[in-house]
């Protein structure tokens, strides 16, 4: 319960209301409003987390990070960067970089599942550590693999920019639409 002009409350997993009464000098109105509210989640601990950073700060190597979207959140505008090995599962969420031409993604041995990017995307690793996307949709984005050992796996490209610049394998992805500028590293395509 708040009296306070623009009140902050944090949710929790699951099903949530609110409830608004509004009051002028001669009339009130309420109103109420329910939805299921996902948080960015470690799959094995059920903790959530206000940020896929917070998650992946307390994530430990071989945990995977849940990243739902709800009706009002299916959009993170994020740059992470991962030091450990970790699965960062995407459920009709999208991962757009804060700043463009900042990395999303730095890091040891990282798989991103089922991940829709938008807008413009760095995805880099260093030399002793891989970056795998599998499952995933790169659609209108402008994606920048840079450094490092990457791996794309069954992902859809559709009116996409890819330029790849780093140790990249590509197996059984469907691109169309989409260019492809190869400018540097070692470079495998199989069945696309």
């Amino acid at each position: 319960y708040s009296v306070e002009q623009n009140p902050k409350h944090v949710f929790n997993l699951g099903n949530q209301s609110v409830k608004l009464k509004v009051y002028n000098k001669n009339a009130s109105s309420e109103y109420v409003y329910s939805w299921i509210g996902f948080l960015p989640y470690i799959n094995d601990t059920g903790l959530e987390y206000y940020s896929i950073q917070e998650a992946i700060d307390n994530a430990v190597d071989g945990d995977v990070i849940v990243i739902n979207s709800c009706e009002f959140y299916d959009v993170y505008f994020e740059n992470l960067i991962i030091n450990k090995s970790i699965t960062l599962k995407f459920d009709n969420a999208t991962l757009i970089g804060k700043i463009n031409n900042d990395p999303v993604v730095r890091g040891a041995h990282v798989i991103l599942d089922n991940v829709s990017f938008g807008s413009n995307v760095i995805v880099s690793s260093d030399s002793d550590s891989s970056v795998t996307i599998i499952n995933s949709i790169i659609s209108d984005s402008d994606v920048s693999l840079l450094n490092g050992n990457i791996i794309l796996l069954d992902n859809l490209f559709n009116c996409s920019f890819l330029i790849i610049d780093a140790d990249v394998e590509v197996y059984y992805c469907n691109v169309s639409e989409s260019e492809v500028i190869v400018s540097g590293g070692k470079s495998l395509f199989v069945n696309n």
